[in-house]
């Protein structure tokens, strides 16, 4: 049996993402996931929202970071890809370089 080093799913990736329904609906899911994470977050904190309950919190702290990551990859993938150019030039723009420093 062949050893597959990752190679397969990448080469899955990029025939995938030659799809633009699944380019946009990979981006869109992405942003979608990241808003609704940080809405969710939000709508705990304002004046006159109940409280969460300790399930709750705990439900949300344990995923929150793992879909808003999930997020910010489907997000991105298109552009690494060299799809979406004006989104691409704007994560690519040199005031992101400045704060990498």
């Amino acid at each position: 049996m062949e050893a597959n080093n990752g190679v397969g799913v990448g080469v899955y990736l990029k025939q995938a993402y030659m799809n633009f329904t699944f380019r946009l609906s990979s981006l869109l899911l992405g942003a979608a996931m990241m808003i609704w994470i940080a809405l969710v977050q939000h709508s705990q904190y304002r004046v006159d929202a109940d409280q969460w309950s300790d399930l709750t919190s705990a439900i949300y702290n344990a995923f929150s970071r793992t879909f808003f990551s999930i997020g910010m990859a489907l997000f991105v993938f298109p552009c690494v890809f060299g799809y979406f150019k004006i989104i691409n030039d704007a994560l690519g723009n040199g005031l992101f370089k400045i704060l990498a420093r």
